[in-house]
């Protein structure tokens, strides 16, 4: 039964999605029967679209029903396949449920805008058609292709409805490029050039104004990158980047330092106290960060020296050939270190005699008096996480109790040295914390089992770099609505195989069969697509890497670059000319740009790459370099001399 109506209640407002499931539907249809409830929906097209042809079904055109039309056409509401009519919880009508009657629907509706169009049938449904439009028609008239598909997609016009004119050349100006590159690295960079080179031509045009959006799949990879790439094509004066940006959503552990170090730390008890793995957390930025004294690079050096190479003490090294040296461990090292800060060491022509401790005789590393507290710094340290990770290895407790240990643990040890690691600190703290709740019948789960868990979290986590809208450019996975509108649009990670998601149905989904509304991956990131080139006022641009990282073959780019290809071409034809109207194939070959391996490439020097080359500080110092090498190769063979390798260079400059 639905609640009584709160005295005073006001309307409940409902925005922000793309798309909503059945059951949401539901809900809202159930509290719309205690409140007024108002749903601000997205919707691609003014017209209504709801009866693109479905397999059996008939109907026609008609724009969105407003508060003051008649009640719609019972063929409007054919798509309910027999159901209640006022009842949004239908079944779907078989694998043609979604296919488009023909050529006279706009193609990006029919292939992509399936989320949408089912949740405005559901809300149509549920409000009793109670719906109001609120779009606003521009006026003037699109100069690109991509415009104009969009605009005949407002409307539903049928395809090629509205022209562009060609340019002085008699050229369509599209409207977006699609570049296949070499690299990730690559990509980014050519992707920083160009916002970098749209900057410097358009004063109108602001790094805000800028979007780049990566494809979930690989998005983990991008984000990692793309802070090295921008700030290297445009440094900063030591306050602010050259090229402003703001990251959205990234794992922490790609993203921050404090993600990497937690699980540096909880994994650190599982290991064998290898040099790289305890050294590896002493001198991570966020736990030596609370030692301002320390210069990690001397803890490095005297590791080094004192010869540590794994295992805590003697006893890790029992049947194993290091048992009678006495080196090799953390224990000897923190000893022959301790012994150096009153005995001198090893002198060049002197060596120090060794020191008797216990079976061992231990030669002292001398340690200067600056560096005393540096050093004792390094053996309480080492110690330290020693013992606590002996004791977590060995220990089996309730997850409410490894929640109050892990909490101490990340405090004890770790360092947040501003406004972002603390943000990205408290995230990995309530995710111990909330290892509480998960308690619920108080059994004890041993460490092993309990860092499996957390890592899952850890990495789960995501974070923010920057301020959105007010830091620049924005870095963020496609995600539905994440694509705001943005005059320069760069699509990323635009792989065949890579995106969109597979159709594989999960075998944790048990939407079977599915109702209208059920999204499934494939869809759903077509639509985030679809919510990203409507997004584009300007420009959009779409990039992949068009070459396998170890074999060199040519990849293809996703389905859905090509599906908008097939789309605009319509658009790029020439007026008049109907029959010669070109294939996806051919739309998508004239749109892509193929960028070579290397940024001083020879092709960026003329021809249709000029306008695209690497606008890199050190891009004129590697033309040189390369042409030096080039000469110089050059004259060695007129003079049938062998051409030196890369070591016999280095070799001749040292």
């Amino acid at each position: 039964a639905a609640p009584a109506p709160a005295p005073g209640a006001g309307p409940l407002h409902v925005l922000g999605f793309s798309h909503l499931a059945p059951t949401y539907v539901d809900a809202l249809r159930d509290l719309a029967s205690a409140r007024e409830v108002r749903v601000y929906a997205l919707n691609p097209c003014a017209e209504f679209w709801e009866d693109i042809r479905r397999a059996g079904n008939a109907g026609g055109h008609g724009r969105l029903r407003r508060r003051d039309e008649a009640t719609a056409p019972p063929e409007q509401a054919a798509w309910h396949d027999g159901n209640d009519p006022r009842d949004p919880r239908h079944q779907l009508a078989g694998a043609d449920a979604a296919t488009t009657d023909g050529a006279t629907d706009p193609l990006l509706l029919a292939r992509w805008g399936a989320p949408v169009r089912d949740t405005m049938a559901l809300l149509t449904a549920a409000s009793d058609g109670d719906l109001e439009g609120r779009f606003e028609l521009d006026e003037a008239a699109p100069t690109t292709a991509l415009g104009a598909l969009l605009a005949d997609t407002l409307v539903r016009a049928e395809p090629g409805t509205t022209a562009v004119g060609p340019d002085a050349d008699g050229r369509v100006e599209p409207g977006l490029v699609v570049r296949s590159c070499p690299s990730i690295r690559r990509e980014l960079e050519i992707i920083g050039s160009d916002i970098l080179r749209r900057l410097g031509a358009d004063p109108t045009l602001r790094a805000h104004h800028v979007g780049v959006l990566i494809a979930p799949g690989v998005a983990d990879r991008y984000l990692a990158l793309a802070p090295a790439v921008f700030e290297r094509l445009a440094p900063g004066d030591g306050r602010r980047p050259g090229l402003p940006f703001h990251i959205l959503d990234a794992p922490i552990t790609q993203l921050g330092q404090v993600g990497e170090a937690a699980l540096a730390l909880l994994e650190l008890p599982l290991g064998r106290f290898t040099r790289r793995e305890l050294l590896g957390v002493m001198t991570h930025p966020c736990v030596v960060g609370r030692f301002p004294h320390v210069d990690p690079d001397d803890w490095v050096r005297w590791v080094d020296r004192l010869g540590i190479v794994h295992g805590a003490s003697a006893a890790d090294h029992d049947a194993t050939y290091l048992a009678e040296s006495g080196q090799f461990h953390w224990e000897q090292g923190i000893r022959r270190l301790a012994l150096g800060a009153f005995m001198l060491g090893d002198r060049p022509g002197a060596p120090a005699p060794g020191v008797q401790v216990g079976a061992h005789a231990l030669v002292p590393e001398e340690v200067s008096a600056d560096q005393a507290a540096s050093a004792a710094t390094l053996a309480l340290l080492a110690r330290s996480l020693i013992a606590d990770a002996r004791y977590l290895a060995g220990a089996s407790l309730p997850l409410a109790r490894w929640a109050d240990v892990l909490g101490a643990l990340l405090a004890a040890y770790l360092h947040a040295g501003d406004d972002r690691a603390r943000r990205d600190l408290d995230g990995v703290v309530a995710s111990a914390e909330a290892l509480r709740a998960l308690d619920r019948d108080g059994r004890a789960v041993p460490y092993r089992e309990l860092v499996e868990l957390m890592r899952a979290r850890v990495r789960g986590l995501s974070g923010d770099r920057g301020e959105p809208v007010c830091d620049g450019v924005m870095l963020a996975p496609l995600a539905p609505m994440r694509p705001l509108p943005l005059r320069v649009v760069y699509v990323a990670g635009l792989g065949e195989g890579v995106f969109p998601a597979g159709d594989a149905a999960s075998p944790l989904d048990q939407r079977d069969p599915p109702r209208r509304g059920d999204v499934n991956p494939r869809d759903r990131d077509r639509h985030a697509f679809f919510e990203a080139v409507l997004g584009a006022r300007d420009h959009l641009a779409l990039s992949y890497v068009g070459r396998h990282p170890t074999s060199g073959e040519a990849l293809a780019p996703s389905s859905v670059v090509l599906e908008l290809a097939e789309a605009l071409a319509p658009y790029l034809a020439a007026p008049g000319a109907a029959a010669a109207q070109p294939g996806a194939a051919a739309v998508l070959a004239a749109l892509t740009e193929v960028h070579p391996l290397h940024r001083w490439d020879e092709r960026y020097q003329a021809g249709p790459l000029l306008a695209a080359a690497s606008v890199a500080p050190t891009l004129a110092v590697e033309r040189a370099a390369i042409a030096a090498r080039v000469a110089l190769g050059q004259h060695l063979r007129r003079r049938g001399l062998a051409v030196p390798g890369q070591a016999d260079l280095r070799r001749l400059l040292d």
